[in-house]
């Protein structure tokens, strides 16, 4: 391959300037290679002008002609006439703007000695902000950047740039723990939510790995988890970003907090980064990717314990097409949004934390010491995510009976929650009788969706009946149209079937069937 000049576009991780002079990588010789996409990588596309990329890396913040907003006009002056005051100025209005009550706990910090935090162009910390509000009281932790703000805030916790990472991948390397991290692989917290606020970048998308670790003194001694996801980072970021690798920030523990042996001080910021070790994976504003292919004789991803976590609160409020399943990935794609299809990892109802706990006994810890400590993180994530979630989408993901009464089990838990939507599932009659008998138990919801699932005649007339005598609006309720009837029940909705939740990009839901016996109606 000819040398190119430095200004040449790379085509795998859409940077110029190689230090190689090249302008593409030369992709190890893998057996991995096989599950790459079957096309060319495109180079970068220019976005257009006047258009935000993302607000809160999903969504279009502007569509393509308009104008940026006021305060975005003023970033676009030379560096030089920027002071920092302003820059942090207009971060906390965005922030506060988003709830930036969120803040690290109001404890004494010792800044953790790394290479980064050492180096003189390392970022300086971050202005104190105020005291974390309780769990239950926050229903926006899991939804805004205030909170992934906070978790950064400290030290303890860093996100690595996902170009250094396929760097790592490329040279057929294998990535150190966090204190042995070089500079350039750490995204600073207050560049990578300048980043957020500047309309000329694209917003980074934050990625958490779960992975079972497959040595007791390192996580992935050999690269087994390495060779399979680092080579798909960029198609993620092309796909949500409109970029390369260097878009994606990412949260993986043997790289984002201390590990041992660790110093005193290290021991304490690994102790303060648990506090936020629900976050990475329960956010929504995060993706999650599920390493659960192991090399033969490791456990399973299945049998530990943490990743059991990570994969439970990463289903309790994200959207389904942003947890993934690397394990189920097979050779021939060619767009990530096959791959979100083809391996959306299955998702089952939440767990009452007294039950989950009773299944992490099960389950193996490196330390055992974790299995209490896991526990309780559930219990926290559990009352901090779904007690403050007003609206939980659960259609199309082919839940039947058993899931609606184990989820009928925890929406009392649920206090906030205000709409609820179970259409396109499986679910027949024992099943909406256990959501029914939640509704007087749930006195926010107002609205509640069933549509297209088998209920029977007697069954829907017994659940509209229900949903009455819990004093809610008939309108609210959708459930007219089932499977097995040939038009809508004669209800009184004002809800049409086409405005429930999006299809399921699986279509894992039951297949259209005649009712038995038992769907006909609640006894």
């Amino acid at each position: 391959m000819g040398s190119q000049s430095s200004s040449a576009v790379c085509k795998c991780c859409d940077r110029g300037g190689h230090a190689d002079g090249e302008a593409t990588h030369i992709w190890p010789d893998n057996a991995y290679a096989a599950y790459l996409p079957q096309f060319e990588p495109r180079n970068k596309v220019a976005s257009p002008k006047g258009k935000r990329q993302v607000t809160f890396g999903h969504t279009t913040a502007l569509e393509a002609g308009e104008r940026p907003p006021a305060r975005a006009a003023a970033s676009t002056l030379p560096p030089a006439q920027v002071g920092e005051a302003s820059k942090q100025e207009e971060l906390q209005m965005k922030l506060h703007a988003e709830g930036a009550e969120i803040a690290p706990r109001a404890v004494s910090r010792t800044p953790l000695p790394t290479s980064a935090s050492t180096s003189p162009e390392a970022s300086p910390a971050p202005p104190p902000v105020a005291e974390l509000d309780a769990p239950e009281a926050n229903p926006s932790y899991y939804q805004e950047w205030a909170s992934i703000r906070a978790a950064l805030a400290g030290g303890d916790t860093i996100l690595l740039r996902g170009s250094w990472v396929e760097a790592v991948f490329l040279s057929g390397g294998t990535l150190p723990r966090r204190q042995d991290l070089p500079a350039e692989a750490i995204w600073p917290p207050e560049e990578l939510l300048q980043d957020v606020l500047d309309y000329r970048r694209p917003t980074p998308q934050i990625l958490a790995i779960s992975y079972t670790w497959l040595g007791p003194g390192a996580a992935d001694p050999e690269g087994f988890h390495l060779r399979r996801f680092a080579p798909l980072l960029r198609h993620l970021a092309r796909h949500r970003c409109q970029a390369g690798a260097a878009a994606i920030a990412i949260f993986l523990d043997w790289c984002s907090v201390p590990q041992l042996p660790r110093t005193r001080a290290e021991a304490d910021a690994f102790q303060r980064s648990q506090e936020y070790a629900d976050l990475w994976f329960a956010h929504q504003l995060t993706d999650v990717w599920l390493m659960t292919e192991v090399p033969p004789g490791a456990t399973p991803h299945a049998a530990r314990g943490w990743p059991a976590f990570e994969r439970a609160v990463a289903t309790f409020v994200s959207r389904p097409e942003s947890v993934i399943d690397i394990g189920l990935l097979k050779p021939g794609w060619t767009d990530w949004s096959q791959v979100e299809q083809e391996c959306q990892a299955t998702w089952a109802p939440p767990l009452p934390p007294e039950r989950f706990a009773q299944i992490l006994e099960s389950k193996k810890f490196h330390v055992p010491a974790d299995l209490a400590a896991v526990a309780d993180k559930y219990r926290e994530t559990f009352a901090r995510a779904l007690g403050g979630a007003d609206k939980l989408n659960f259609a199309g993901l082919g839940w039947g009976d058993l899931d609606a009464q184990q989820l009928a089990e925890v929406l009392p838990s649920c206090k906030r929650l205000k709409e609820l939507e179970l259409g396109r599932n499986d679910v027949g009659a024992s099943g909406a009788r256990a959501l029914a008998q939640a509704f007087a138990r749930c006195p926010a919801m107002h609205t509640f969706g069933l549509s297209e699932n088998r209920l029977g005649d007697r069954a829907v007339r017994e659940l509209a009946a229900a949903w009455k005598s819990a004093g809610k609006e008939p309108v609210c309720l959708d459930i007219r149209t089932q499977r097995h009837c040939l038009r809508p029940h004669s209800l009184s909705s004002t809800r049409s079937p086409s405005s429930s939740a999006p299809a399921s990009p699986t279509g894992r839901g039951g297949l259209p069937g005649t009712p038995s016996s038992a769907d006909t109606g609640f006894s």
